[in-house]
């Protein structure tokens, strides 16, 4: 029903909600049961107003009992039974009050700081309070910096300073303890509390929220008068020493001043999140203190709810006021702290309950002065705005009743805090935990700016005497004018706004005549500098449109660049892929990114100024594969193939030739003028030996004191023995030499008696052709046709004897005498085994290949060499690279390096583990035997169905409808017999669909059905399944005989990766050579 008379609708009561809103609604109904009688009515047969009856039925307070007793009597209802009513519900809400509204008992703060007199309720921060305290007597200037709602004021107050009152040294016991926060006009604050006491000690200031300085005062002058004020705390003749307290996200602006920036270097407290103890005290020993139970339950809850959470310390507080507020007897439950709304909903129920119970006037007022108490951020979070009563102008608001009941019940319900005549939000901690009030600011962002500004106007046209020369005028009177409401405004701003308004009248007026004369010079002027701007903007548009453009075209030909580089020039493929990505991230970039980490050339080296034609030039590859021999022009050279550097140059004859070089490095074999000669490799000094050409020829031994020397036929026919200067025969001999067994090295010979004899340093063993290892005896030492290629025994340890034959290689167990699978080879092939023995490398007509010797059944790695030339090849397991010479007909050779990811990886199973996968069965709509499926998660009536001739289709869901197909694993790849799909998956967008047939795997763009590089640079093992991670960032990929191996997808990571390849981005030298059309920027 109405009010008094308007015909207003009362707002509907929950007779559950409480005493007050239970005895409100039976009123109501007393009403409503008499007639319906209106509010006017029943004050006319009464003596007291509508609105005071109105106000005894609007459930927000329980009237007195002689307005209730009227009320009654004027509906006609027995009195005596009412007054009993009354009592009861008296007695209701002042059992109410005692759980509910007693907050001065409560063992919590809520959003209320904690002040030096509650130190005995401040737990949680003993370590860090003892801390502090120890660095305000090590320092002069001390930052204690935190984010809001880290309990940065409750730590000064009931932390610091208890503990600095309570110091038993009288040097150590500060003279004075001040405090202060900032607010708008701070220096004359300021200046008066840091002048010290003349008393023994120093006096302390702790300034709070010293992020006013910079959110309030708006007088740049002043800011840095007061910074500068506070830096004299650090002279110790000033017996004064400072403590600020500022918010993380306004510390840059104390950075920004040089000499605080040097003073605070090593005097800055960071506060950060309390840990799950300290939560554990600050929740249970304050209740403990009071005589409560905690259940344990609730401790756990909130520790989860308020660990690692920025700013909710004010959060938790309130909710465990609540919670009390809620409690069952002396126990603090869960089920009371649901009810409360949690950490995460307490604060937002408190606030909107009350607003909820106000009426449309009041509620309005609370907005009113809630939006007054907070600054909006300008490029920081909102902040609070502490005001006086006096701003609020109580005495010339529309219902100064209203107003001041509305502030009671916000003071009350510790949403706000009233200390003196300054108001302020009771915790910043409100702004971000009430939606509605978070929305008010959002909405009004722009007018509270406005807003502010005007209020700090018109109380400097106050001060100067209301001098016009203060008023707004222009824009900034345009802007406060059109946006700002009159009735959010006070008496002095609207007088203020009036005034300006007045002025601005009065000056048009004035002008008015020389305005009609200026007219139309100021509308074409005005026309022109809108055209110019519409220019502008339209220039500036299109010149982002060109810029964006122009990065994306110069993307898509770095990307093109990167790919024709891919073999000539490896690592600045590299970096020009990550540049084409960095520069712009089109699909060709992409894509040149993805061709990079799969990308096998690694690098490429030309030794510098040497000549094409030099008869005498040589080079071959260390034993290591890391260094690179070059003899000519009486030089013999040494580089560092990882670095491109020369390590030395030993100078030779012109005639020497260069035959070969030690394993460890020291010294080099050459020929010179018929005669062997040792040279050592840093030195130059030459050491003749007794043997010339047609002695035959020599080689390094197992040992590094012993060369062998072999006759025309490859036989071992001596040894020289280097320390003794002897020769000694070949055979019964190695065990004279006295090598150490770290020293000792593996190798197999022939003796001119057609023995096989195996070294292992200074260990010998020989084998005939009538043996366990007759067959490769004989085909090692055996005689041969003249026209067939001579095959060659090697022997690496590991009880493996392989034997190279112009078709085969060949491997035996020296134990057992067992011949292992045999590996295809073609004629004059260089073949190299690993120091360890367990891969072995060759190259054939068309390929190199690495060999796993344990399991020699299928390479691991292949490398299409498409007819060019190889003459020595090294496999280097440490850096994961084959290294070989590439010889050029019309120039030097060039040293390339392979890359080759996880093919010589550790973990080989001998067992494969079991395929579960099995075909699938398409119906009546393939003929071809289907052998792997994955569903796409964002389209999903679309699947990807693998076939066993390494063909994909995407098929409906029902496989009747085919969208398309493409050959997913042979694509760009020399014509070979086709591999069945073994695995399939797609990334959790849908974007990228991951192949797998045989050790192959490759990556295709769904959108485009485009290959993103080349494959995978696996463990060569067959794949039996994929799986992307669950942002699609990397994929696993697991094998029959290897553990899984994780592959970056994402390009951040797959730069990163190829970075790492590269070893650095592309210089600003190579970028002015690529890319001169665009701004250099880093890539690595």
């Amino acid at each position: 029903m109405g009010g008094g008379g308007m015909g207003r609708r009362e707002r509907e009561l929950d007779p559950a909600a409480g005493p007050v809103q239970a005895f409100a609604f039976e009123l109501r109904k007393l009403r409503r049961e008499g007639g319906a009688l209106t509010y006017r009515v029943l004050a006319q047969r009464t003596s007291y107003s509508s609105a005071t009856l109105s106000r005894a039925a609007s459930g927000e307070r329980l009237p007195s009992l002689a307005v209730v007793l009227a009320y009654v009597q004027a509906c006609g209802a027995d009195v005596s039974e009412w007054e009993e009513r009354w009592h009861a519900a008296a007695r209701g809400a002042a059992a109410e009050l005692q759980h509910g509204e007693d907050a001065q008992a409560a063992p919590y703060r809520g959003l209320a700081r904690f002040e030096p007199a509650d130190a005995e309720m401040f737990f949680g921060r003993d370590e860090l309070s003892a801390q502090l305290a120890e660095w305000v007597h090590a320092h002069r200037l001390v930052a204690v910096v935190g984010a809001s709602g880290s309990g940065k004021s409750s730590l000064l107050r009931a932390g610091l300073i208890p503990l600095l009152r309570s110091e038993a040294a009288t040097d150590r016991r500060p003279a004075a303890i001040r405090i202060l926060t900032p607010g708008p006009t701070p220096l004359s604050a300021l200046a008066a509390v840091m002048k010290a006491r003349d008393e023994l000690g120093d006096t302390v200031v702790v300034v709070d929220q010293f992020e006013e300085l910079f959110s309030l005062c708006a007088d740049p002058a002043e800011r840095r008068a007061c910074l500068d004020l506070l830096l004299t705390a650090t002279d110790p003749e000033n017996n004064v020493r400072a403590v600020i307290a500022v918010r993380a996200d306004f510390f840059g602006h104390c950075a920004e001043h040089h000499a605080w920036a040097a003073a605070l270097r090593r005097a800055i407290l960071l506060v950060g999140p309390m840990s799950p103890t300290e939560l554990r005290q600050a929740i249970v020993r304050p209740a403990s203190a009071a005589g409560l139970i905690v259940e344990r339950d609730l401790t756990a809850q909130i520790i989860k709810d308020v660990t690692e959470k920025p700013g909710g310390l004010p959060l938790m507080s309130h909710a465990l006021l609540e919670t009390w507020r809620r409690r069952k007897g002396r126990a603090l439950t869960l089920t009371a702290y649901k009810a409360a709304g949690g950490v995460a909903g307490a604060l937002a129920q408190t606030a909107e309950q009350l607003y909820t119970r106000l009426s449309t006037h009041e509620a309005r007022s609370a907005r009113h002065i809630l939006l007054r108490l907070i600054t909006p951020g300008e490029g920081a979070q909102d902040t609070c705005r502490p005001v006086s009563l006096k701003e609020l102008d109580l005495d010339n608001a529309d219902d100064f009743a209203a107003t001041g009941e509305v502030l009671e019940r916000l003071v009350k319900a510790r949403l706000v805090t009233l200390d003196g005549q300054t108001l302020s939000l009771a915790h910043e901690a409100l702004i971000a935990a009430w939606p509605r009030l978070r929305g008010w600011i959002d909405e009004n962002r722009e007018s509270l700016r406005l807003h502010r500004r005007l209020t700090e106007a018109a109380q400097n046209w106050e001060e100067l005497g209301r001098d016009p020369g203060a008023l707004y005028r222009g824009s900034r009177l345009t802007a406060a004018d059109e946006h700002l409401e009159r009735r959010e405004l006070t008496g002095l701003e609207h007088a203020f706004l009036t005034a300006s308004l007045d002025a601005r009248d009065h000056e048009q007026w004035a002008t008015r005549r020389a305005a009609q004369r200026l007219r139309r010079l100021r509308t074409s002027l005005c026309v022109a500098a809108a055209l110019a701007v519409i220019a502008g903007l339209v220039a500036w548009q299109w010149n982002r449109l060109g810029e964006r453009r122009l990065a994306e075209a110069t993307s898509r030909r770095v990307a093109s660049v990167a790919e024709s580089l891919r073999y000539a020039e490896p690592q600045t493929a590299l970096r020009l892929s990550v540049a084409a990505w960095r520069i712009s991230p089109t699909l060709e970039a992409r894509a040149a990114l993805m061709s990079a980490l799969t990308q096998p050339e690694q690098d490429a080296f030309t030794e510098p100024g040497t000549a094409v034609n030099d008869p005498a030039l040589g080079h071959f590859l260390s034993n290591d594969g890391d260094m690179l021999v070059s003899g000519g022009a009486g030089r013999v050279r040494l580089w560092n193939l990882s670095t491109h550097r020369l390590i030395r140059s030993v100078p030779v004859r012109k005639d020497d030739a260069l035959v070969r070089i030690s394993p460890d490095g020291r010294r080099l074999l050459l020929l010179a003028a018929g005669r062997w000669q040792l040279r050592d490799a840093t030195s130059g000094a030459a050491t003749h030996l007794p043997f010339t050409l047609t002695d035959g020829t020599l080689s390094f031994g197992p040992t590094d004191d012993m060369l062998f020397l072999h006759d025309d036929n490859g036989r071992l026919t001596a040894l020289w023995d280097l320390r003794r200067h002897r020769r000694l025969p070949p055979h019964g001999s190695a065990q004279t030499s006295g090598t150490s067994r770290e020293d000792r090295k593996h190798q197999a010979e022939c003796t001119p008696s057609g023995e096989l004899q195996l070294w292992d340093g200074g260990t010998e063993r020989r084998f005939r052709s009538t043996g366990p290892l007759a067959l490769a005896v004989r085909l090692s030492c055996g005689p041969h046709p003249p026209d067939r290629v001579q095959p060659y025994p090697l022997y690496l340890g590991k009880e493996r004897l392989i034997v190279v034959t112009d078709s085969r290689i060949r491997t035996w167990d020296v134990r057992t005498g067992k011949e292992g699978p045999p590996i295809r080879t073609s004629p004059q092939s260089p073949v190299t085994v690993t120091a360890d023995g367990d891969f072995l490398t060759h190259a054939d007509r068309g390929a190199i290949l690495v060999w796993r010797l344990s399991n020699p059944r299928k390479p691991v790695y292949r490398y299409p060499l498409h007819g060019r030339i190889v003459s020595d090849v090294r496999l280097e397991p440490r850096h994961k690279v084959i290294r070989y010479i590439e010889q050029q007909p019309a120039s030097t050779p060039v040293v390339r390096s392979l890359y080759l990811g996880n093919a010589v990886d550790p973990g080989w199973r001998t067992h494969a583990s079991e395929d579960a996968s099995s075909p699938v069965k398409p119906g009546g709509q393939a003929t071809t035997r289907l052998t792997s499926v994955a569903a796409d998660p964002v389209r999903r009536d679309r699947m990807a169905v693998g076939d066993e001739y390494g063909w994909v289709t995407i098929w409906d869901r029902a496989l009747k409808h085919r969208f398309t197909m493409f050959d997913a694993l042979s694509a760009g790849k020399e014509n070979k017999a086709p591999q069945a799909v073994s695995a399939l998956a797609y990334s959790s967008d849908g974007r990228i669909l991951a192949v797998a047939g045989g050790s192959t795997v490759r990556l295709w763009d769904t959108t485009t059905t485009r290959p993103l590089g080349d494959g995978l640079l696996t463990s060569g093992d067959r794949v039996g399944s994929l799986a992307f991670s669950r942002k699609g960032a990397t994929l696993t990929v697991r094998g029959d005989h290897t553990p899984p191996r994780t592959y970056p997808v994402a390009p951040d990571l797959v730069a990163k990766a190829v970075c790492a390849r590269a070893g650095s981005g592309l210089s600003g030298r190579d970028w002015r050579a690529y890319i001169p059309s665009f701004p250099y920027q880093r890539t690595c």
